[in-house]
């Protein structure tokens, strides 16, 4: 689903929803990519 808003003198906002199981997580890219990158800095710190 996409929703477009505007008020007078506003610019665009724009809302995603995205319909998934709990289960599911669902990030934005760079959430997603802070999450790896978290992840793997672990593994490192745990490898050493």
């Amino acid at each position: 689903m996409l929703i477009l808003t505007r008020n007078s003198g506003e610019s665009f906002r724009v809302r995603v929803g995205v319909e998934a199981p709990k289960t599911v997580p669902v990030h934005r890219s760079e959430v997603y990519d802070a999450i790896q990158a978290a992840k793997e800095a672990k593994e490192k710190r745990d490898a050493e």
